[in-house]
């Protein structure tokens, strides 16, 4: 009885062994994967036209172009000239639907004497919820902004048009 015994712990202690041998290393197998996703692309649409106005007479006037194509003008003593055709900056953005963008508007190369700036944008549907410099998250794979704005005008001018500047449209992802 007592080797029986002695068998049986024996097989009972080679059984554990061997089970703690087994537990010593374990593995397991996860894949590793990527996603692509199209780049984000900002295309010229139309140019930010303020329209024809009077040639000032005073300095500190201003015209505030609005996203709807609508031109306010104040100070300086100019008029809009009834011939006159204001259009808002478009801009064409595409990127992955549900992606979170931003989007920052700027002035570059303004002429001598002017000011542009204090932009306002308007998007469609796939960009309703856009701000001038914010975030958003894009609700279809491209849409199109308006974007108007401030132009200061210098005290004096000549007649004829002027390219005051440039107006920038930077999309990055987040």
């Amino acid at each position: 009885m007592q080797i029986r015994n002695l068998i049986v712990a024996a097989a009972a202690f080679s059984a554990l062994a061997g089970a703690a041998q087994a537990q010593s290393s374990t593995s397991a197998n996860v894949p590793a994967k990527i996603t692509f996703v199209a780049p984000v692309a900002v295309t010229q649409g139309e140019e930010m036209r303020f329209g024809s106005f009077t040639i000032p007479t005073t300095a500190g006037g201003s015209i505030v172009l609005g996203t709807d194509g609508a031109v306010t003008a104040s100070g300086g003593g100019v008029f809009e000239v009834s011939t006159s055709a204001p259009q808002a900056a478009t801009f064409d953005l595409g990127a992955a639907i549900g992606t979170d963008v931003t989007l920052t508007v700027a002035a570059t190369s303004v002429a001598s004497g002017y000011t542009l700036g204090s932009f306002q944008v308007a998007g469609d549907t796939g960009c309703s919820s856009v701000t001038t410099s914010g975030s958003f998250q894009f609700t279809g794979a491209s849409c199109t902004i308006a974007v108007g704005g401030t132009l200061g005008l210098p005290a004096t001018a000549t007649a004829g048009e002027v390219t005051v500047g440039t107006v920038v449209a930077t999309l990055a992802y987040q």
